[in-house]
């Protein structure tokens, strides 16, 4: 296909029926952040009825979802979207939003371990030279932490299983098979861009719905180094996410080569994109330093609604959907 062909196609608008009716499990410290925005900022500004929590940003974790945990379940008679962070549990979520799209997001468990440690600060009462090091070696580290159930297979622990059922390898092979039947797109951390055209055609969206402005970002300074000693502890800790991971690393790279020869083309075009509109809504080598050591990002004076919603992250979309009428 000519790269005129290839630009025609990402450009015009899908020929298909936008799907309004989603349902995102919102994984911990995968790039969950930056994606549940760019599917909030969808739903707000086509005034969609988004399930949100009563209180914070995230349903509870100490059971699976149940749809009685949605802010004002009693008052509204349909949703469309549910993008807050909520333990999988399918037949709830399909009394809540029938015939909805699923899509999830995974993340290496090396890289997505080494971001919880700093984002949940783990190694706060840890005075040595490596303190991840000390905390995955001594279970009085893991023990007292108030996350403690999350520090190993986190991403199936959200995806409905138990920490002990992700120590059984059948229930894990089983889980797996299920979450390929069920799941419309499981998104990798690792090809987020890649991960976006794939979602872009699944939903029929354009591709400015698509765009976005990382949220949740630490700065530099805030990460660390794993030693080989520490990755081998910590993927045995989490093999079973490992498998979970690898596996849809593969369906997704099958999607890719199944998108065609413009695949590598609209990627380029797309990271274009992004750094024109980034370029249009923020200033340059500018940011905003935040707790736990993350970075935001500051909008240029006088910002377009679309610089603004581009630029809102989820904690913000969740407040707003909260004033939103009921209907």
């Amino acid at each position: 296909m000519s790269p005129e062909k290839c630009l025609e196609h990402f450009h015009d608008p899908p020929k298909c029926q936008a799907k309004n009716k989603l349902v995102y499990i919102k994984t911990h410290k995968t790039g969950s952040t930056t994606l549940a925005s760019i599917l909030e900022r969808f739903g707000y500004t086509r005034n969609l009825t988004m399930a949100v929590p009563e209180i914070r940003h995230g349903f509870p974790r100490t059971g699976l979802f149940n749809r009685r945990m949605v802010w004002k379940i009693d008052n509204i008679s349909s949703f469309d979207m549910l993008t807050n962070h909520a333990r999988y549990n399918r037949p709830e979520l399909d009394a809540l939003i029938p015939n909805a799209t699923y899509i999830t997001i995974l993340r290496h468990p090396l890289a997505q371990f080494e971001s919880m440690f700093g984002f949940f600060n783990w190694g706060r009462h840890i005075h040595t030279k490596d303190p991840i090091a000390t905390f995955v070696n001594d279970p009085k580290y893991i023990n007292a932490t108030i996350s403690g159930r999350a520090t190993h297979n986190s991403q199936l622990f959200d995806l409905g299983l138990s920490l002990k059922q992700t120590l059984d390898e059948d229930t894990v092979n089983k889980k797996i098979q299920s979450l390929n039947k069920e799941m419309d797109l499981v998104l990798i951390t690792e090809y987020f861009d890649e991960s976006l055209l794939i979602l872009r055609d699944l939903l029929c969206w354009s591709v400015d719905d698509i765009l976005y402005i990382s949220n949740g970002v630490r700065r530099q300074s805030a990460r660390r180094n794993l030693t080989p000693a520490v990755k081998k502890e910590i993927l045995k800790r989490s093999k079973s996410d490992l498998y979970l991971y690898h596996h849809f690393e593969k369906v997704l790279l099958k999607k890719i080569q199944k998108y065609g020869v413009c695949f590598e083309h609209n990627l380029r075009e797309f990271r274009k994109l992004q750094n024109e509109v980034f370029e249009m809504c923020i200033e340059n080598n500018v940011s905003k330093q935040l707790k736990k050591g993350l970075v935001e990002p500051v909008l240029k004076k006088n910002s377009t609604e679309f610089c603004v919603n581009l630029w809102r992250g989820d904690v913000t979309f969740t407040g707003l959907n909260r004033k939103m009428p009921t209907i």
